[in-house]
């Protein structure tokens, strides 16, 4: 009975305490509401942010309290001002947010802030283009409270937590107007000692990625206060990224450094971000340190590698362009352009040879399109071995890569190749924006110069079957060319410049052999005296010099061919426009050597479609009057060259004639 008695008493005490604190709490609750009315929190909360950041913070939606499970001010639509040179007004826009108060900072008339709960964020980053950056807060200096010991202000925001849902990020250049967005399905920043530890699902366009950082505090970033250091891993399936560094704050904001390391099996993550990704071959490695500034981001101890290629070097990427301009020096030891799939792909599409009843330029429109989407770029290459689909093996190749939307540009290029070395320049540029307007031609240009030395005829043939029947010797090419169109054929018709092609020391095999339908085998079957048709015929030099005009090369004895008892040359045209050639060949016994001129044909002619020219021998109404070169063309009448040739002189003179009279006919390696 007793112990009943007891019973009861407590909980009639329990229940008498359980109401007082009930009583106590909706006093509080009535007290506190009273004292801190909504328009209040409002104007506190502002003048708190304000002091943190220096922008202002405004409510435009629906604000009220809550007590449990802490005391929290819930407001509605809210939003953070932007930089005064920003693109929009807002920074932030939040739909919704709940702000957990410390209280007894409330009580001391100051807003204390332990954890925000966020929905429906709208976050504007953008950069001015000129090295500012909007999320780069400058708080009056009158408004900074004092840090504590631990380096947070005292009793104000404090940050426990930040969750988030449904946050939109917008990345905007100032400097080319470019704007990319990222989706945050779910955020979850936790104070963790001297560190945040941040957890959220990114997604930048269907495919997600999850994010585990350990970062400085979230607040640290507005008070400038140091650098702010992270860890980072970052991962989606096929593809994940590391970085581990830190970044500037206050003054130096915008300046960081970081160790990065990327691994790509699937492209399919990064395409969102990046759609022209998807033509990268993989897997993909890379490593690099990276230190930004505002100026410039630079990326030292590059190491890439693409499909197993690896690429070494470092790179300087300035901002305030459109786009930023990409600068630095890129190595490999050895790259394989047939192991890339783009390059294979590529090299599966197109025939290895080419039919006799096709053109030899065709009409397939070359990627000259693409340069417009290239960005400005000037990077120093080098490669000291190089292997690409269809060309002989290059070695120590070296040159100088600018780029430009509507630029491409090779300079300084030198490489070891067939024996010899090849220098040269390329450029390729499309027309300038308006030019269509202005009525002057649309048509990309290109600009080419080549200066080979030393090329064995040997390692050249294999290449091409024209040369089949040389062996030993070198050759020299030289051309400085400038074109215009977009497909081979408009190319070949616009071409002008020279192109030299010099061959020395060879030796040409026996003919009689030869069955084989090769122009040059029956061209030289024809020329040749009739009793060197089983033995091999030394060549001292040979030149072959085209000075094209809008694709056409008008030959005045600029093409020629010496061995130790014949002299060679040849006049005509090769036109490039309609693919066709007319020349006409004259070979001369030298003196002294007992060569009967009997057993020569007085003149060939080789004729026709560029690919099969028709050989024909000693033409009926050959004629002895020297006429120009052009006339005798322009009417068809390609025999009337052969008085021209045969009044040619005979010893030594072919080559020197062909060069254009130069010394350098007769000066051979």
């Amino acid at each position: 009975m007793t112990e009943t008695r007891s019973s009861g008493r407590w909980w009639r005490f329990a229940a008498i305490v359980l109401a007082a604190l009930l009583l106590a709490g909706t006093a509080a609750w009535f007290a506190l509401v009273r004292l801190y009315p909504p328009a209040r929190l409002a104007a506190l909360l502002g003048a708190e942010v304000q002091a943190a950041t220096g922008r202002e913070l405004r409510i435009a939606g629906a604000l009220s309290i809550r007590l449990l499970p802490r005391i929290a001010v819930v407001a509605e639509d809210v939003r953070l001002g932007n930089a005064d040179w920003g693109s929009q007004p807002e920074m932030v826009r939040l739909e919704r947010a709940a702000f957990e108060v410390a209280l007894r900072p409330l009580l001391q008339g100051r807003i204390g802030i332990l954890q925000v709960q966020v929905q429906g964020a709208q976050l504007l980053l953008e950069s001015d283009g000129q090295g500012r950056l909007n999320w780069q807060f400058t708080p009056p200096a009158a408004q900074r409270p004092p840090p504590s010991p631990a380096g947070h202000t005292a009793d104000t925001v404090v940050l426990e937590r930040l969750l988030a849902t449904d946050t939109r990020i917008s990345l905007r250049d100032g400097g080319s107007g470019r704007t990319h967005g990222v989706a945050i399905a779910a955020l979850d920043l936790r104070a963790q000692g001297d560190r945040d530890q941040l957890t959220a699902t990114l997604d930048p366009g269907g495919v997600a990625w999850q994010v585990q950082a350990r970062i400085g505090h979230l607040l640290d970033l507005t008070r400038g206060d140091g650098d702010w250091p992270f860890t980072l891993r970052a991962s989606a399936p096929g593809a994940e990224l590391a970085a581990e560094g830190h970044v500037g704050t206050g003054a130096r904001a915008g300046q960081g450094r970081a160790d990065v390391r990327l691994q790509v099996d699937d492209t399919a993550p990064l395409l969102p971000l990046a759609p022209a990704l998807a033509r990268l071959p993989l897997p993909l490695r890379l490593q690099a340190s990276v230190e930004g500034r505002r100026e410039a981001l630079r990326v030292d101890a590059l190491r890439l590698s693409l499909a197993g290629q690896a690429i070494t070097g470092q790179l300087v990427l300035r901002g305030g362009g459109d786009p930023p301009g990409l600068s630095g020096s890129l190595h490999a030891d050895e790259l394989d352009l047939g192991r890339l799939p783009t390059a294979t792909a590529a090299a599966a599409g197109h025939p290895a040879t080419v039919e006799r009843d096709q053109p030899l330029f065709g009409d397939e429109p070359l990627p000259f399109a693409d340069l417009a989407s290239l960005p400005a770029a000037d990077l120093a290459v080098r490669i000291d071995s190089l292997v690409w689909p269809g060309l002989p093996p290059l070695t120590g190749l070296s040159g100088q890569l600018a780029t430009a939307p509507g630029r491409l540009a090779i300079d300084r290029l030198a490489v070891a190749v067939l024996g010899g070395q090849v220098s040269g320049q390329f450029e390729a540029q499309l027309p300038a924006a308006g030019s269509a307007a202005r009525g002057t031609p649309g048509a990309p240009s290109t600009r080419l110069r080549v200066d080979a030395h030393g090329l064995s005829i040997d390692a050249l043939k294999a290449s091409t079957a024209v040369l089949q029947r040389l062996k030993g010797g070198r050759a020299d090419l030289e051309a400085d060319l400038r074109l215009s169109g977009s497909t081979p054929r408009s190319l070949a018709a616009s071409a002008s410049g020279g192109l030299l092609l010099q061959l020395g020391g060879a030796t040409l095999s026996g003919t009689a052999a030869a069955l084989e339908r090769n122009p040059l085998a029956t061209l030289l079957d024809a020329l040749l005296p009739r009793r060197a048709a089983d033995g091999d015929i030394t060549i001292g030099c040979a030149v072959l010099r085209l000075p094209l005009t809008q694709g056409v090369a008008r030959i005045d004895r600029s093409i020629a061919l010496e061995t130790g008892q014949l002299a060679i040359s040849a006049s005509g045209q090769l036109d490039l426009r309609e693919q066709t050639v007319a020349l006409a060949f004259h070979p001369q016994v030298k003196k002294g050597l007992g060569l009967s001129p009997a057993n020569l044909a007085q003149l060939v002619t080789l004729q026709g479609p560029l690919l099969a020219p028709d050989v024909a021998i000693d033409p009926k109404g050959t004629a002895r009057e020297a006429v120009t070169v052009g006339a005798a063309v322009a009417t068809g009448g390609l025999t009337l060259l052969a008085g021209r040739l045969r009044d040619a002189p005979a010893d030594g003179q072919a080559c020197r004639t062909a060069l254009g009279g130069s010394a350098e006919a007769t000066k051979r390696r």
